[in-house]
């Protein structure tokens, strides 16, 4: 009897586990999972994130015992899901139901199951990496040859944006003119930020080419965000070796962020990434979070009575905006974002004990927030930072070997 509420615990873990690591890609958005691009893929994309729920509960049952920190854990979706319910700008419409309770069943997974899930998205990500470079060679040796060219899913500026498809992978292109590895996500800063922090948290144990797998698959995807967080670590990590290095350091952000700007390198993908590095009156020329409509609302809102405490879940003052300001600080005010954020960095400290790399895991996930704020609350946020952290901390990690 023992031997098979054994063998069932194995089986159903090893369903949950590979169920939160293709829900976590999907968390990250997927690039056709609509009914618009593949109604099938939509279909299996959706089913496959429920199926979380039953299966997850089966394993916490088949468990039978969950850690006193994983229970405080709790109270990072459960906060947010109240706050959304309790104040709500209008009536409280739903929907968040799906990534409240997987996270709540994510958080209360045992230390080795969440290293898993890490491990196991690690993977998958690698696996896009090389298919969609794979891909991203044929797509310039051979004219395109197989990719179908569709319209990407929104559309903000003067000319028209466009995905090459090729089965479920994309490469997107603006105007024809400026080409960006996607991989299987919808944007190319999805899979840039996601490589970069699988680069920064597995780097110290991971080898040679797994480390030049995620750069290049990066690298390909043009992404600011990439390339902010990737520099920023590179000069963290070789301070921290070495303080002396800071001289060195300090010269190459220059270079980044005053002379690479002005150089014309007579490619336009590269020169619109160093051209983002550009500082400008109003900042960084790559700050491309808001636009002009948002910012002059969010004066407003800056000096109404609902700056500390917010609009209200589901407040939106401009549309195509995606920023801390927007996801946060109008729905939630001061008060609202100090505790999302507060909350966050408050556990992930707590789970990190001090350990040097995994605090400068979690000073890179949260500075890759401004960019992709929908993290802390999504599942891969969740996966990401508290699954990193655990598979981070045991030093008998070997990402490929480990099964």
């Amino acid at each position: 009897m023992e031997n098979k509420r054994t063998g069932l615990k194995k089986i159903v873990g090893t369903v949950l586990i590979l169920l939160f690591s293709m829900y976590t890609c999907r968390s990250l958005y997927l690039a056709f999972d609509k009914d618009s691009y593949s109604p099938i893929y939509a279909f299996l994309s959706l089913n496959i994130a429920r199926l979380c729920v039953p299966i997850g509960c089966l394993f916490l049952l088949c468990e039978r015992k969950v850690k006193q920190y994983d229970l405080v854990l709790v109270t990072l979706p459960l906060s947010y899901w109240l706050m959304q319910m309790v104040h709500s700008y209008g009536s409280y419409q739903g929907g968040g139901e799906l990534t409240f309770l997987t996270s709540v069943i994510f958080v209360l997974l045992p230390t080795r199951v969440k290293k898993q899930i890490f491990q196991c998205v690690y993977q998958i990500i690698q696996l896009n990496n090389i298919i969609s470079i794979i891909l991203w060679i044929d797509f310039f040796l051979f004219n395109r040859a197989g990719f179908q060219r569709v319209l990407f899913y929104t559309q903000n500026g003067l000319e028209t944006a466009y995905y090459y498809k090729f089965g479920i992978f994309a490469i997107y292109t603006y105007g024809d003119h400026t080409y960006r590895l996607c991989g299987i996500f919808n944007e190319p800063g999805a899979l840039g930020t996601a490589c970069a922090l699988l680069f920064i948290c597995t780097f110290s144990k991971t080898k040679w080419w797994e480390k030049l797998l995620l750069l290049t698959a990066g690298a390909l995807t043009v992404s600011f965000a990439f390339a902010l967080l990737i520099l920023g670590f590179v000069a963290v990590y070789l301070c921290q070796k070495k303080p002396s290095n800071i001289i060195f350091i300090i010269g190459i952000i220059l270079m980044f962020f005053f002379v690479l700007p002005n150089i014309d390198f007579h490619n336009n993908a590269i020169n619109e990434l160093v051209g983002r590095f550009a500082i400008t009156k109003s900042g960084l020329a790559g700050d491309n979070r808001t636009n002009s409509v948002f910012d002059a609302e969010y004066a407003e809102f800056s000096n109404s009575i609902y700056y500390w405490f917010g609009m209200g879940s589901g407040a939106v003052l401009a549309s195509g905006v995606a920023s801390y300001k927007s996801s946060f600080m109008v729905p939630f005010g001061i008060i609202g974002t100090s505790w999302l954020l507060g909350s966050w960095l408050f556990a992930a400290l707590k789970c990190s004990k001090q350990d040097k790399m995994c605090l400068i895991y979690v000073m890179f996930f949260f500075v890759s927030l401004y960019q992709r704020p929908y993290a802390i609350i999504s599942i891969w946020g969740y996966i990401f930072l508290f699954g990193g952290i655990e598979w981070l901390k045991d030093s008998t990690n070997n990402i490929l070997g480990e099964t």
